[in-house]
């Protein structure tokens, strides 16, 4: 009889402390779930944060507009590229003496494929470059009609990479883009974007 009762208090015992441990588990669990969760929520929130930024910025960039001082400066100081756009409007890519050689070279491979749609003499080449004798630097090998202007006057010169827009009669722009700014957009905007915002006008 007393054996009987010490096996039962050993099994009584060894439940309890199997539950116990069991709970302690359970909890152990639960609160590292908590603790992924919230770590993921923070992840989560820090991408679409990231995106909604770059979605803004790049919109931004997208609408921006040239001043009414720099459409006269245009008009009065550099009339052999204006008399271009007064002919219909044009695809602009504007790229300053500090550009990436490499990143200027892929803009004009992608921009050469997109003349394979709407014609070279559609698309300008335009620098504040020139050579020792007062001509228009030309880079590359790709037929593009190059113009001198020192400056369009926008904020995104200043990184140093190709600038390509649209040039209406009027000078208004739109559609413009940095290349390497963001390339995951890079694909869509010459494939897509750029011809069709072109041709749609024309």
């Amino acid at each position: 009889m007393n054996s009987t009762k010490v096996s039962l208090i050993l099994i009584i015992s060894t439940l309890f402390l199997v539950n116990i441990y069991l709970l302690f588990v359970i909890k152990s669990e639960r609160e590292v779930n908590y603790i992924d969760l919230q770590q993921a929520q923070t992840q989560q929130n820090s991408l679409d944060h990231e995106v909604s930024f770059q979605s803004k910025f790049i919109k931004n960039l997208y609408e921006s507009s040239l001043t009414a001082k720099m459409k006269d400066e245009i008009r009065d100081r550099y009339s052999e590229f204006y008399d271009q756009i007064k002919l219909g409007e044009k695809i602009i890519i504007y790229f300053n003496d500090r550009v990436c050689g490499s990143c200027l070279l892929k803009a004009f491979q992608d921009l050469d494929l997109v003349s394979e749609k709407i014609g070279k003499n559609n698309i300008l080449a335009v620098t504040n470059m020139r050579t020792k004798n007062g001509q228009v630097m030309k880079s590359g090998d790709y037929d593009f009609q190059h113009y001198y202007v020192e400056t369009f006057g926008l904020s995104v010169e200043n990184y140093n990479q190709p600038i390509i827009f649209i040039l209406d009669e009027a000078l208004n722009m739109r559609a413009l883009y940095v290349t390497e700014l963001f390339p995951d957009y890079r694909f869509n905007y010459f494939s897509k974007t750029l011809p069709n915002s072109f041709e749609k006008n024309n």
